[in-house]
């Protein structure tokens, strides 16, 4: 059993790279400029949080899913949720608010809506579900706690029908799981690093802040590129 795991996990990383070089190829060959200047305003968004420059960091982790959006190959839904992405990352600076919470739901409920139709086991649908329960239970404060148990309802709904066994049979598609997953790691660092503590200039938190933002970029290009290629 344990080499039986260890060699899906081994498939399932070589699986997510090749994902990865085909999402940023274009970029890198001057075929896809959106996707370019998403990755270089994900990087600075990454450097930012480390180094504690606020102002540039939102800005550039607010600027990431607009470029994406730009994209010709982009569904409606798909878009309405990279600009929603936009909103919600932006107000997730301070502590949680209604329209921070509204926008991040939507981001996820648009990207779902666009996998309509896909399935997962009753194992997958219990994990995203044990993820969002530690999720709430780690949330320290009332406020954070709604805020999970809203927001993280439709990111794990995200997860679980991304890892569809048709979309992750398909190369072409087999983006779209390692993509929503690294969106609901993103989420869980947010939890972990709630916004006292990103606003303390502490090694700790602007570490999991970096990781956080480097999480989600990674996850909108190769849920983004997924969702068009399918």
């Amino acid at each position: 059993m344990k080499t039986s795991f260890a060699r899906d996990m081994v498939a399932r990383t070589q699986e997510g790279t090749e994902a990865l070089l085909r999402a940023v190829g274009p970029a890198f060959t001057g075929r896809d400029h959106f996707t370019l200047g998403a990755l270089a305003a994900g990087e600075t968004a990454v450097w930012s949080r480390l180094f504690n420059w606020r102002t540039l960091g939102t800005a550039t982790t607010a600027a990431l899913p607009v470029l994406l959006a730009l994209r010709p190959d982009c569904a409606p839904e798909t878009r309405v949720g990279l600009i929603a992405a936009s909103l919600g990352q932006a107000a997730k600076r301070g502590a949680p608010t209604t329209f921070g919470v509204t926008c991040i739901s939507v981001q996820y409920a648009s990207f779902a809506w666009a996998l309509l139709g896909a399935r997962n086991d009753a194992l997958g649908w219990g994990l995203r579900a044990g993820a969002w329960a530690a999720g709430v239970a780690l949330s320290r404060t009332a406020g954070e706690r709604l805020a999970t148990a809203v927001a993280g309802i439709p990111a794990a709904a995200l997860s679980a029908l991304a890892g569809d066994e048709k979309l992750r049979a398909d190369q072409a598609t087999q983006g779209i799981s390692h993509g929503a997953n690294l969106l609901l790691a993103s989420e869980a660092l947010t939890v972990l690093n709630p916004a006292e503590q990103r606003q303390d200039a502490g090694l700790r938190g602007r570490a999991l802040d970096a990781a956080q933002s480097a999480a989600q970029t990674i996850g909108l290009v190769l849920l983004v590129d997924g969702l068009a290629r399918g």
